[in-house]
């Protein structure tokens, strides 16, 4: 046997065998100077009961503290060893080509060798090597460290494990620790191949990429002040999918205890994927389109929150709150609501914010002790597009805003398909550069709430409604739209689904023949701001910054009413495009459309026409007319019919609403005046939504009466209104006219 293996040391071998029964655990040697006590396996992971490491000195060590040796113990290893364990031989850095050559000696591949390196990145501290298991068919790793006696031993290197680094050091201000030095060189491949085409390779790219190389089990075992000195800006550790390494997390916090944040692969991931797997083609849509979540979806708090003090008095310590766990963390008092700062966006009630806590303060009430801080409480949320998210001062009172920028960045090029989608989609070029307006303002002026929504309707599927849509979402950023179904549109209990969002697509509304929808939607369209209310929730009133897209293949999606000011109908193009057609977009879209379209909307509205200014009513379109017809009533269709009748004749119609009012009730109500008679007020409306001109002011019309002159031409409008005023017309010359006009219409309708 070796000299410095255990069992030679009597006292040693019996502290070992000791800690042995008293955890039910095997004792392995992995260093001159340490043992490992571990556990069975559990999902092919080992479980870290305790290390036992021996100074150059002899003195013991041993993680966790409840089991060092006794004093007794202590003193006997002590005395055995304090001579020989300055003869044993101590790890040193190799060069990188002397481990290249043990590795060659060895015949292991190189992507079977990881190398850890030293913060330089000029020697190599430790290797593992990864090999596979004849018998069990397993991947086993095995360490190999260089010592000064000019040997390779299968050992870890004297300090213990240290991280796996990329060969060169980026310039990332972030850190991304993964389980395992395999994962970790995926990851860091994935954010640095040039040809790489993976759908996170921008958010890991953000990052540079080391491996824990301890184990999930047993993170305590790393050097993390490696991690502190490097100085990253942030930390994150991904979780390995499966029982242990989803664990990890709390653990590897613990042993950190800075500032840091985790991801954890939910149960759509096959059970222990990590980095190095190909992503789940559920994940993919039939186009090849990447439709899942972003690493930004998948992550967690994680940092360590809570230590104790220990005061020197009688009874427990004392437990505060760490000033990293802190800073993380807001409580909305307003709504009794938390927030952590890197998420803006996620809002959780107090037994949620608990729940997430309790793993890294081992406290039940976390709530209760963030409370305890000023710098953990703002009076309420608030959401601000236009503002950074988190603390704000606004009217004097300290809130949280929840707002979330889009991820998409501006970015300079070609826009012509961009704009031939758009062509293509809305044929009529006036309705099309009304959309674009409302679209730019959309994406480039998050400071700006449009009063108006926009409806997109065609019998034909596949025209590109949902495509515009699409891009939308992509623009203002996945927290801030949602997508409710027309029931949750008009269930009037809860409208959670417009809080805090800049966008609401609705994909499909058949409302037509109701007011309820219309009506609905109204109010989100005109308030300012919100009584949110949520199932299950206390309501809270915030700032409504919601902008509102409806699509819809019926050909009567909504009963607009005919002074209806709040809803923009581009007339939608009824040709459907080939698969080949939307193939291409999508594939621009998913390059670099996305940001071109950002650039392009950024200079859209640098031409202050371009922009929808506050308060501006939704523009008419043909589209609009048609669909507000849909609605009319008998009464008000009869006007429009006679309307359009006598321009499509060619004539210059001149009329006046008092006299369409006597034909309404010569025609729909025999003659008789009663309380359902239509207004010459929804006379003029219904006259305006068909194109016709209105006199801006009344003119004479008899005996307190008073008439507006309407015409398919404005010249005409104003001589009319002139020359009644002159005559000053009196009420026998209505009643003539309204005759004539009655007589008329028979006559074309009995034809």
């Amino acid at each position: 046997m070796a000299d410095h293996d255990y069992i030679n040391y009597p006292a040693l071998k019996q502290y070992i065998n000791r800690l042995e029964a008293a955890l039910g655990a095997e004792a392995t040697q992995t260093n001159f100077k340490t043992i490992s006590l571990r556990s069975g396996t559990r999902e092919g992971y080992y479980r870290q009961l305790a290390t036992v490491t021996i100074s150059n000195d002899a003195t013991i060590k041993c993680w966790p503290k409840e089991y060092a040796p006794t004093e007794q113990e202590a003193e006997g290893i002590n005395k055995e060893l304090k001579d020989v364990v300055a003869k044993w031989p101590r790890s040193t850095p190799a060069t990188i080509v002397g481990a290249e050559t043990h590795q060659s000696k060895l015949g292991v591949s190189r992507e079977d060798w990881f190398q850890c390196l030293t913060a330089d990145r000029k020697m190599v501290v430790w290797v593992q090597e990864r090999r596979y298991n004849d018998h069990t068919g397993k991947k086993e790793y095995k360490p190999w460290a260089f010592f000064s006696d000019g040997e390779w031993r299968q050992m870890e290197p004297d300090e213990g494990p240290s991280f796996w680094k990329p060969n060169a050091a980026t310039n990332c201000s972030m850190l991304m620790i993964h389980e395992g030095p395999k994962a970790a060189r995926a990851a860091d491949r994935i954010a640095n191949h040039p040809d790489s085409t993976h759908p996170w390779r921008e958010e890991l790219a953000s990052y540079e990429h080391w491996g824990l190389m301890s184990g999930a089990a047993a993170p305590e075992r790393m050097d993390w002040q490696e991690v502190r000195r490097a100085g990253f800006d942030e930390v994150v550790y991904v979780c390995d999918n499966d029982t242990p390494g989803g664990e990890a997390l709390i653990k590897v916090s613990e042993a950190y205890r800075g500032r840091m944040y985790g991801v954890k692969f939910n149960d759509e991931f096959p059970p222990a994927w990590d980095m190095a797997d190909p992503i789940p083609k559920k994940f993919y849509n039939e186009k090849g389109l990447y439709i899942g979540p972003s690493l930004d979806d998948l992550m967690v708090p994680g940092t360590w929150g809570a230590e104790l003090l220990y005061t020197g008095e009688k009874g427990r310590p004392v437990t505060y709150l760490r000033d990293d766990f802190k800073r993380q963390w807001k409580c909305a008092v307003e709504q009794g609501v938390f927030i952590n700062e890197r998420w803006p966006d996620r809002v959780y009630s107090k037994d949620q914010f608990n729940a997430l806590a309790v793993a890294f303060t081992r406290l039940a009430n976390t709530a209760v002790k963030l409370l305890e801080y000023e710098h953990g409480r703002v009076e309420s949320l608030a959401y601000v597009p236009a503002q950074k998210s988190g603390t704000l001062t606004i009217n004097g009172r300290r809130v949280f805003n929840t707002h979330k920028p889009s991820p998409i960045r501006s970015l300079a090029g070609d826009a012509s398909p961009w704009l031939d989608f758009l062509e293509k989609l809305i044929p009529h070029p006036d309705d099309r550069h009304k959309l674009m307006k409302w679209i730019a303002t959309l994406i480039a002026r998050p400071d700006l709430r449009m009063g108006y929504a926009v409806l997109l309707f065609s019998e034909m599927q596949g025209t590109g409604k949902s495509t515009l849509a699409w891009i939308l979402t992509k623009q203002v950023g996945p927290r801030n739209y949602s997508t409710p179904s027309e029931s949750v549109i008009t269930n009037p209990q809860y409208n959670d689904f417009a809080a805090e969002k800049r966008l609401i697509v609705c994909h499909e509304i058949y409302a037509g023949s109701s007011n309820s929808a219309y009506n609905r939607l109204k109010n989100l369209i005109t308030e300012d701001e919100l009584l949110v209310s949520k199932k299950y929730a206390v309501g809270y009133q915030i700032d409504n910054w919601a902008h509102i897209l409806v699509c819809s293949n019926s050909s009567s999606p909504l009963k607009l009413s005919v002074d209806d000011r709040r809803w923009f109908v581009p007339r939608v193009t009824e040709e459907k495009k080939e698969k080949s057609y939307w193939t291409t977009l999508y594939d621009w879209l998913n390059g670099d459309g996305l940001g071109i379209i950002r650039h392009w909307a950024e200079r859209f509205v640098q031409d202050r026409d371009n922009v929808v200014k506050p308060g501006e009513e939704a523009p008419a379109s043909s589209a609009k007319a048609t669909m507000v017809k849909e609605g009319f009533t008998p009464s008000e269709r009869l006007v429009d019919d006679w309307l359009h009748t006598e321009r499509d004749n060619g004539g210059v119609v001149v009329t006046t609403d008092l006299a369409l009012r006597d034909l309404v009730r010569e025609i729909i109500h025999g003659g008789r005046y009663d309380d359902k008679l239509l207004k010459p007020a929804t006379i003029r409306k219904v006259a305006r939504n068909a194109g016709f001109y209105i006199s801006e002011k009344t003119t004479p019309a008899g005996e307190h009466r008073n008439a507006y002159i309407i015409s398919n031409d404005p010249e005409i409008v104003k001589k009319t209104w002139g020359k009644v005023k002159e005559a000053q017309a009196t009420g026998a010359d209505i009643k003539m006219v309204s005759e004539r006009i009655a007589s008329d219409f028979r006559q074309k309708m009995a034809m």
